[in-house]
């Protein structure tokens, strides 16, 4: 079933006077309950959460805005019929006038999953003004969206130069289109909203503004709406690949071999771990060593579908045993020119190995990771999923094909 929920939702009439009445009587409360709440300046933002679906509406947020509004205001329907440009639908969100005007919207505590998002509509109005001009590749005004938390880069700049005085509808899609390429590139992520999100991939904070070359004019956005994807209503395909039973050291980090792939939502979907129902846990979150229970893989996409499995898990002692680099030379050769391929088979661990990390000295490799000729330092450290930590260095020889003579000398040549 797919569904779109649409933010400035539209009111009739006669309820105005009761709407307004009940948000200016609650507005100190909220704010008492929340002591600078999201607040930047002396200019309380207003809670129109309840009116206008599951977000606030802010002149601006710090680390969220890179510009702002004065007088913010919603007009009613009928305020906006007199107001707001024709073609307005409902209520109306507006401002001052000026070069630069911003409005964040915070989603943050609606629980929408960004992968859930199939894309976000924006209907704005931006009346033209004559200092409005072309200046080289810019044209103005644009509407722009900051990057939380770097508000001098951009997740989306609309040129609008050429759509002034008329209602605009702009979409905007996870895949980055109708974005700046600086979406996908400052996320690290195929979903361009996941720098829209907070840190468990839910909708947070984002400003829409519009920046102007010059001059002062009117800015309005009508409404915002955001469609879903369909929701199949089945889990991640969950996919364990470990042994048929787990040993963990008291108190260390489980990992286990499992992934979770989404095909609705296009990505793997997170893990999680947890002990059976039923068993005793002690302060630590681990059972009693020498415990022996199952554990439950499982895994939930954003719609909250949950898919799972299980396997036998015993809790081992706690582990203070160091990894082990069984490399058995200190020296090794190397052709240069060849990419040196690291593999973890070098390194063991009385239970689970949680990582290992190699560090070649400067000037070792070139752009392209090739071994240089000549000798350098490889740094190898191996850390266990509790925690212990093993570093050894070796001296790493790169040169030519004469390097390994000694190997290629047949037995007839050894007499």
């Amino acid at each position: 079933m797919k569904r779109t929920v649409e933010f400035l939702k539209r009111k009739k009439a006669g309820r105005i006077v009761a709407v307004f009445t009940a948000v200016i009587l609650t507005l100190v409360m909220f704010y008492v309950k929340t002591p600078g709440a999201l607040a930047d300046g002396e200019n309380a933002e207003l809670p129109y959460g309840g009116e206008f679906g599951p977000c606030e509406i802010h002149n601006k947020i710090r680390g969220v805005s890179g510009f702002s509004s004065t007088d913010m205001r919603i007009l009613t329907e009928e305020e906006a019929a007199e107001q707001a440009p024709k073609g307005a639908k409902g209520y109306v969100l507006t401002a001052n006038p000026g070069s630069n005007i911003g409005f964040t919207f915070d989603f943050r505590g609606a629980g929408i999953n960004i992968y859930t998002i199939e894309s976000i509509s924006i209907r704005v109005y931006v009346e033209a003004t004559d200092e409005d001009v072309k200046t080289g590749d810019s044209h103005y005004p644009e509407i722009r969206i900051p990057f939380p938390g770097k508000t001098d880069q951009w997740i989306m700049k609309y040129d609008i130069s050429a759509k002034t005085n008329r209602w605009q509808t702009l979409v905007i899609y996870p895949d980055g289109k109708n974005l700046t390429s600086e979406a996908k590139t400052l996320t690290k992520s195929e979903n361009a909203f996941t720098g829209l999100a907070d840190e468990e991939g839910n909708l947070a904070a984002f400003e829409v503004a519009v920046r102007r070359q010059s001059g002062k004019g009117n800015f309005f956005i009508d409404s915002i709406k955001i469609k879903y994807k369909e929701d199949t209503g089945e889990g991640p395909v969950l996919t364990y690949s470990g042994p048929d039973s787990l040993r963990f050291a008291k108190g260390a980090e489980m990992i286990v071999d499992a992934t979770a792939w989404d095909e609705n939502e296009e990505r793997y979907c997170p893990i999680k771990l947890e002990w059976e129902k039923g068993v005793a846990l002690e302060e630590d979150g681990y059972p009693a060593v020498g415990t022996k229970c199952k554990l439950i893989i499982s895994s939930t996409d954003g719609f909250g579908n949950r898919s799972e499995c299980s396997v036998d898990a015993e809790v081992a002692p706690e582990d203070k045993n160091s990894p082990v680099v069984t490399i058995g030379t200190d020296t090794i050769k190397c052709l240069a020119g060849s990419v040196p391929q690291m593999r973890q088979g070098g390194v063991e661990d009385d239970l689970q190995i949680k990582s290992v990390v190699y560090e070649w000295q400067d000037g070792a490799l070139d752009k392209l990771g090739r071994l240089n000729e000549g000798t350098f330092e490889l740094k190898v450290t191996a850390t266990d999923t509790s925690g212990n930590v093993t570093e050894k260095t070796f001296k790493v020889i790169g040169g030519g094909p004469e390097l390994f003579a000694e190997f290629n000398v047949t037995d007839d040549e050894k007499g």
